[in-house]
C-alpha cells in the first residue's frame, strides 16, 4: 500500500488506518526492525521501546491512524506514548534508508 494506495490517499487528504503498523507478531520485518541497529539507539536516545520508536515513525505525519495490538496493559500505555516521541529529520532519514518503502506493487500480508 506505501507503493500506491498511501499517495493516492494522501493527495486526496484521506487517512489511511494501519491496522497492523509494526509488522505482523513474529515477523522478520519485525524482527528486523526490532533487531536495527539504529532503532534500538534512538530508542535509548529517546528513553523508550524499540516498539514505541517504530510506531512513533509509522505515525509521524498525522494522516496514519495506528491501531497496534495490546495483548497487555503495559501495551496500551506504551502505544499511547508513542503518540508524544518526536523524531527528527535525521532520525527519520535514518528510518526511511532503513525501512524503504517498496519499488512496486506488493501483495499485503494476511493476518
Amino acid at each position: 500500500m506505501e507503493y500506491d494506495l498511501l499517495p493516492w490517499q494522501r493527495e486526496r487528504n484521506i487517512p489511511t488506518r494501519a491496522y497492523c503498523p509494526l509488522a505482523q507478531g513474529g515477523s522478520s520485518l519485525q524482527k528486523r526492525m526490532m533487531n536495527n541497529p539504529d532503532v534500538n539507539k534512538m530508542a535509548e536516545s529517546h528513553q523508550v521501546k524499540p516498539m514505541q520508536i517504530a510506531l512513533a515513525w509509522s505515525i509521524r505525519n498525522g494522516d496514519v491512524l495506528a491501531m497496534p495490538k495490546a495483548v497487555q496493559e503495559q501495551h496500551i500505555y506504551d502505544n499511547a506514548a508513542a503518540a508524544a516521541i518526536e523524531l527528527n529529520e535525521e532520525e527519520i532519514k535514518i528510518l526511511d534508508r532503513a525501512f524503504p518503502p517498496p519499488r512496486k506493487k506488493m501483495p499485503l500480508d494476511i493476518i
